[in-house]
């Protein structure tokens, strides 16, 4: 049984390989919100308050957040339809 699973695995390698990839580089994007975040707080709380506050950080910090939701969404569906695949070949070789 566990032969026909890795065979059928198998015949999914790029597909598997791009969840991979998509999930890596969701990975890689987690912590640039956070980062942006801090440096944003860093100048607000500085003695001289907002004077060091650019407001393209504003910006930047919106498009990394959409990114990131992007990224994540591309990076699931990828997962997803990577998932119905195998299952749809699995059930196939059952019946």
């Amino acid at each position: 049984m566990m032969q026909g699973y890795l065979a059928l695995i198998g015949q999914h390698r790029r597909s598997l390989a791009g969840v991979l990839g998509a999930k890596v580089l969701d990975a890689l994007t987690a912590g640039a919100p956070i980062a942006l975040v801090y440096l944003a707080l860093r100048a607000i709380l500085a003695p001289e308050g907002m004077a060091e506050l650019n407001p393209w950080w504003f910006w930047g910090l919106l498009m990394v957040f959409a990114a990131r939701v992007a990224i994540t969404l591309w990076a699931t569906d990828t997962a997803i339809r990577a998932a119905l695949d195998i299952s749809r070949d699995l059930r196939n070789r059952v019946v």
